[in-house]
């Protein structure tokens, strides 16, 4: 099936090797991420955020989002986006996984779209972005849609979540299989 066509459903189907991804702007390049992460968007000027002193450029600070402290990702700067533009209009994308909470401000979104893997292609030299924060890149329609790893961008951002950081702490000399256990 083409990206062109849009499939009808609210539900995806088990078996069917497809995925969604909300598809939005940083300046005039597309982006996307998986909707599974998605956990809503809201108006980035009508909340209230709490800055903190001495924290990455990138990070904004906070906001509180249905009584949930949400923090603040300014995705364009880390991204290095040059034809961005602040304005009344941000959004922020509030993503969650790795069991966090976070929100990423974007331009806007264009829709979501319902896809099969094998329709996912090599990133390639065609985007600007550090490849290690991509997944790969879809076609949709002529333009092309870089799909988001968030997990490396905030492994990136707090080295202590990164599953690499985490799997240099652990000492894995003397460990039989009988010593570990799998939940």
């Amino acid at each position: 099936m083409s990206l062109k066509q849009k499939k009808d459903g609210i539900l995806l189907e088990t078996g069917t090797n497809e995925a969604e991804f909300l598809q939005f702007y940083l300046g005039k390049q597309r982006f996307g991420v998986n909707v599974a992460k998605v956990r809503q968007i809201v108006v980035f000027k009508d909340l209230e955020l709490v800055s903190l002193p001495n924290s990455n450029k990138v990070f904004l600070g906070t906001v509180y989002v249905r009584g949930q402290q949400v923090g603040v990702i300014n995705l364009g700067e880390f991204l290095k986006i040059k034809d961005r533009e602040e304005n009344d209009k941000e959004l922020l994308l509030i993503c969650e996984f790795d069991r966090r909470t976070t929100g990423f401000i974007i331009d806007n979104v264009e829709a979501i779209y319902r896809c099969s893997w094998e329709e996912f292609q090599p990133v390639g030299s065609a985007s600007t972005v550090d490849q290690k924060y991509l997944v790969g890149s879809l076609i949709i329609g002529e333009e092309i849609v870089f799909i988001l790893d968030l997990e490396s961008i905030m492994g990136e951002l707090n080295p202590e979540i990164n599953i690499a950081t985490y799997a240099s702490k652990v000492d894995f000399k003397d460990k039989s299989c009988s010593d570990v256990k799998v939940l």
